[in-house]
């Protein structure tokens, strides 16, 4: 098994905005997998936006400033 890791989509399906989706998994393609399941329905591949890619073996901290 390989080890979980922190995957943390920025710029995810903008619209308006952009969006941001988070998920622990092993690879990119299964966090890809679970955030669509999670969703209900799929994510075209233009819209996934910036992939983050944390292991879960130290600590880390995120932020998105929100826009007005």
């Amino acid at each position: 098994m390989k080890k979980l890791q922190l995957f943390i989509f920025d710029e995810f399906c903008p619209d308006y905005v952009d969006g941001l989706a988070v998920a622990i998994a092993e690879t990119e393609e299964e966090a890809k997998k679970l955030i669509e399941e999670k969703s209900g329905s799929p994510v075209n591949s233009n819209r996934w936006g910036n992939v983050r890619i944390f292991p879960l073996n130290k600590k880390i901290a995120f932020g998105v400033i929100g826009a007005s």
